[in-house]
């Protein structure tokens, strides 16, 4: 059991020029690597918060968790390793976006940021 705290809602994503498979890539993996972060944390401290803003024709998700200082995240079976974050680098590139990942130690933070993100109405405009 991980805490999970969510800011946004689905209208920071709903009816917008982006797919929803993409959207479901995007958020399927970096709370898979959140989760597999949390497994070796107490479960007293384990948590993860999810932030979804969208400004401006910019898309912002944030997704900050916990782990155990100094870990690395190992995959099981070797091949399948990084497929995760770069199915989610790949889709951000579509929007001319950037994906950031830091480690502070006892917290993971990812950061992708795309652009050029329209609603419905927009469509067909320029936003860029």
């Amino acid at each position: 059991e991980i805490p999970l705290r969510l800011v946004g809602s689905e209208m920071c994503i709903r009816d917008r020029n982006i797919d929803y498979g993409d959207m479901g890539v995007l958020f399927g993996n970096l709370l898979d690597n959140a989760i597999e972060a949390n497994q070796g944390v107490d479960r007293k401290k384990r948590w993860i918060n999810v932030s979804v803003k969208y400004e401006e024709h910019i898309l912002i998700i944030n997704i900050k968790n916990s782990k155990i200082r100094g870990s690395r995240r190992k995959k099981k079976g070797y091949l399948n390793h990084g497929i995760g974050l770069n199915s989610v680098k790949q889709i951000v590139e579509k929007f001319n976006g950037i994906v950031e990942v830091q480690d502070f130690g006892e917290m993971y933070e990812v950061s992708a940021i795309l652009y050029g993100i329209c609603d419905d109405k927009d469509l067909g405009k320029s936003v860029l």
